[in-house]
């Protein structure tokens, strides 16, 4: 999936798959936070907690192997729909 085909979703499917992702991301800060000492603090060390990337919106990691953003993983910020 690209981000231009992320704006052919309607309102509603974009707002489910942005839910999954961040649920998926919530789940690696908090495993991150029950892995104890060595994974805080859990913001900088969420790349090494398991997940499933097909929960990530765009089912890429939103983060490299070395912790740095990955651009392409990244979800699009919310879309008005009623301007356009």
């Amino acid at each position: 999936m690209t981000r231009v085909m992320s704006l052919m979703y309607d309102e509603n499917t974009h707002a489910a798959r942005l839910l999954l992702h961040m649920n998926e991301y919530t789940k690696c800060i908090v495993w991150c936070l029950n892995a104890g000492p060595d994974f805080h603090p859990a913001f900088e060390n969420k790349h090494k907690a398991p997940c499933n990337v097909d929960n990530f919106y765009f089912k890429e990691m939103p983060w490299l192997a070395n912790g740095a953003v990955n651009p392409n993983g990244v979800p699009p910020a919310p879309f008005d729909y009623d301007r356009y």
